[in-house]
């Protein structure tokens, strides 16, 4: 189950392994478009095995979520998952972990089938923060809505050159969900990739209103900060 721990920072962050982290959100589905942000890290510092699955999303309802077998239904995005050759490798110079690829993919679930599509449209290296690092790092994704069944999603992940920008802060994570066009020096804090729109989806999900963090690992996921942003 997820857990409150106190990290090797002296700060308290949200632990998960092979479980997911869902919250209603006070506005449900009485939104067009939204930010999902998680400023985290992996609490290790040894390469994990392929096909890892970080994602983020969306949920219809908080009971039958992503990790149930009868979910409601669900959209997300996946960091680096749909290539079996893809790991989360430690990168002992840069102390920090790097999937080998920017590539992401989107995902949807309603029941117990779970879809998922690659988007390859970059190449790449992208970072996320270990145990070693200065910090935590932060992630995301956008989603719009274009119809009850028709979706945009736009992934946000961090190259090396802007891991080693700085170790951001809460005003940092503040400033990256308030700001819809990541205007400014956000570009050097974090990269953005847009997918086609997603057609022709389930009715399902004609309603998500609840937040979630998936993690399928053992080694423990610890969450600094959640948030997620309406812009309208």
């Amino acid at each position: 189950m997820a857990t409150i721990v106190e990290n090797i920072l002296g700060d308290r962050a949200l632990q998960i392994a092979q479980e997911e982290f869902a919250r209603k959100l006070s506005f449900g589905n009485k939104w067009n478009a939204l930010r999902i942000g998680v400023l985290w890290r992996i609490n290790d510092s040894v390469t994990i095995p392929t096909r890892c699955r970080f994602q983020i999303g969306m949920c219809n309802g908080d009971t039958n979520t992503f990790a149930s077998s009868t979910c409601s239904g669900y959209l997300g995005a996946v960091s680096g998952f749909l290539t079996s050759t893809i790991a989360y490798t430690y990168d002992a110079p840069n102390t920090a972990y790097t999937t080998g690829a920017y590539w992401y993919g989107y995902c949807t679930k309603v029941g117990a089938s779970v879809t998922d599509a690659l988007y390859a449209g970059f190449t790449g290296n992208q970072y996320f923060a270990a145990s070693t690092s200065t910090g935590p790092r932060f992630n995301g994704i956008t989603i719009y809505r274009n119809s009850a069944t028709s979706y945009t999603v736009s992934y946000h992940y961090v190259t090396l050159a802007q891991f080693n920008f700085k170790t951001p802060d809460l005003f940092d994570f503040q400033s990256f969900m308030e700001d819809e066009s990541l205007s400014g020096w956000a570009g050097n804090m974090i990269g953005v990739s847009t997918n086609p729109a997603y057609t022709g989806l389930s009715t399902s999900l004609s309603s998500l209103d609840t937040a979630s963090i998936y993690w399928n690992k053992t080694n423990p996921l610890e969450i600094s900060a959640l948030a997620v942003s309406r812009f309208y």
